[in-house]
């Protein structure tokens, strides 16, 4: 009997140090994604404002605080607004552009560098296509 209840013990031990390994895990890549955060949204926004100076026949950037991104489309009856706003601790960018709204979400990929990814999760090879695709709703 005592050799049931060893075996016991061991794999209740086993378990609890897998869970510790998983907690230890996910508060590291949770730390590594919080750092990074603040450089990617910097890019995101900084392409989006390149991108508006490259095209200002078209797309005004207004002046908003660092974690906003407003951008009016000129000449356009409708008047859309992209509006954007980062949602830090969550890692979350909202949008809302006329009738599309959602979020794009900055996630880690699986060499720990942290990227802009769309709605569904997967993620853009680069910041100047999340650019692109978000700045796309003001002709939609």
């Amino acid at each position: 009997m005592s050799g049931k209840l060893d075996r016991a013990i061991a794999e209740s031990e086993r378990e609890s140090q897998s869970q510790e390994l998983a907690a230890e895990m996910f508060a590291m890549e949770r730390r590594a994604l919080s750092e990074q955060i603040p450089a990617v949204w910097a890019k995101f926004r900084a392409a989006i404002r390149l991108k508006c100076g490259a095209r200002r026949e078209h797309f005004l950037f207004l002046v908003c605080p660092d974690i906003e991104v407003r951008v009016e489309r000129r000449n356009d009856p409708k008047h859309r607004t992209l509006e954007m706003e980062l949602l830090r601790e969550s890692g979350t960018v909202e949008f809302n552009c006329g009738g599309a709204s959602g979020c794009f979400t900055i996630r880690l990929n699986r060499q720990s560098i942290a990227g802009v990814c769309d709605q569904d999760g997967h993620p853009f090879a680069s910041v100047d296509d999340a650019a692109d695709e978000v700045l796309g709703l003001l002709f939609a």
